[in-house]
């Protein structure tokens, strides 16, 4: 079927007065929205006016989240009104939305609506089925069909309808057909922001009657426990008389902005806290159990030292010996003694803390020193005992080569067994080490 440049589809809604259809104008070959007035109703004082009002109100009202009208006429006596195409489906068939998108979809009808207001017209039919989505997912405001001007009696009242709207999103006023402001409005979406987030009416009563009465006593709903702190801005905006509600829309979405924005910085404070007091209490037991390893260790260390004292017997100079091989290469002394005096060793090797003494006797050489080295290369030897202590260290040379053997720590208790003069008055201490006889200079004893 065509109508006036128009080709006309299926139907995507319906109500009393109208009847709206899916069509596409022929030229442009644009897909247009052609709401349709009930032929019955056209020859019915008021409805015709009343039609064509809402073509007029919506025209006059230019925002993105109200729907756009691109014309209205008559042919045949059917009169239709062509507007925008909003393939996206209802608010209806989406309930519950998340929170997010909930607050999304309030802002925008709320900004629809504040800006209705403000051109002095009044919806009075906000509810689910009304509110639209296009091609971008943005909510748009639609069905102005009983709209009216605010302080103005519409068409349909003076027809002596006076309470029109759906009952179920009816403020208390409009159900007692009492004089309407914008807080009518607003009362009704917040009946629809409850349903947004809990996907129940709030309205539970099935008869005119009923519905009636619970606008008028019955508390408001309580939203679920997850957007219990929404529950005192929704109190205030569906409160009974105009006076205790919000002044208007903008002030209504701004409190449920305020409200969430609190909430969210309620729980980051909590989390946050949460967090510190966890990592406190790890920090805390990484310490205690830290001083409990080091307490341990500690015993620990007191028993290796216990076991060292009974080994040191066991193994002479350990581990205060340090191999030859470890050490940097250094000089070998010119004035190296070429002669030693043969002699009983004793060798004596602790470390500060160790107390006990572990002596070794060494046998004879079964040569003497004076048949293997000349005795013309020392001025003087004589034989001495005595204890002496190593600082800060002990380097030890082999009797015959002059070559470095090794050295002994600082701290170390050593014997002497005779001291060695050489020709270029050199002082020399003979001690025992690794079992044989050895050399280190005098100056290095303490």
């Amino acid at each position: 079927m065509q109508l006036l440049g128009y080709q006309v589809g299926d139907i995507i809604g319906q109500g009393g007065m109208a009847t709206v259809y899916r069509t596409e104008h022929i030229l442009l070959k644009q897909k247009r929205a052609l709401k349709v007035m009930s032929p019955e109703l056209t020859n019915q004082p008021g409805f015709k006016e009343s039609f064509i009002r809402e073509g007029q109100f919506i025209a006059a009202l230019k925002h993105p989240n109200i729907v756009t009208i691109y014309d209205i006429s008559e042919h045949d006596g059917i009169y239709f009104m062509a507007m925008e195409y909003l393939q996206g489906g209802s608010l209806e068939d989406q309930l519950p939305l998340p929170l997010e998108t909930a607050l999304k979809v309030l802002k925008q009808i709320g900004s629809a609506l504040y800006y209705a207001h403000q051109q002095k017209i009044i919806h009075r039919d906000i509810k689910p089925a009304n509110i639209l989505f296009n091609g971008q997912g943005d909510a748009v405001l639609t069905d102005f069909g009983i709209s009216k001007l605010e302080d103005t009696d519409s068409d349909l009242t003076k027809m002596g309808y006076g309470v029109v709207g759906t009952a179920r999103y009816m403020s208390p006023e409009q159900t007692g057909g009492e004089k309407l402001d914008q807080r009518s409005d607003l009362y009704s979406l917040a009946l629809v922001f409850y349903e947004m987030l809990s996907g129940e009416k709030a309205i539970q009563s099935n008869t005119r009657s009923s519905i009636i009465r619970e606008h008028a006593v019955a508390p408001p709903p309580t939203l679920p426990e997850k957007f219990s702190f929404l529950q005192a801005v929704l109190n205030k905006a569906l409160a009974k008389t105009t006076a205790q509600r919000y002044p208007d829309l903008h002030a209504f979405v701004e409190a449920v902005v305020t409200a969430k924005i609190r909430y969210e910085v309620r729980v980051k404070e909590k989390r946050d806290k949460r967090i510190f007091l966890i990592r406190l209490s790890t920090s805390s037991l990484l310490i205690v159990s830290a001083f409990i390893a080091f307490s341990l260790n500690r015993e620990g260390a007191k028993e290796i030292m216990e076991k060292e004292k009974k080994e040191v017997s066991k193994v002479l100079l350990a581990p205060e010996l340090v191999p030859a091989e470890s050490l940097a290469i250094v000089s070998v002394p010119k004035d190296m003694p070429k002669q030693i005096m043969s002699a009983e060793t004793v060798i004596n090797s602790s470390s500060d803390n160790v107390n006990e003494k572990h002596q070794v006797h060494v046998e004879p050489e079964s040569k003497s020193i004076a048949e293997t080295q000349p005795m013309e290369s020392h001025k003087k030897s004589e034989p001495v005992y005595k204890t002496v202590r190593v600082s800060p260290y002990l380097l030890i040379y082999d009797q015959s080569h002059t070559k470095r053997i090794g050295r002994l720590r600082q701290g170390v208790r050593v014997e002497v067994t005779s001291i060695v003069i050489t020709e270029e008055g050199k002082s020399w201490s003979r001690i025992q080490f690794n079992d044989q006889p050895s050399y280190v200079k005098t100056s290095q004893l303490k």
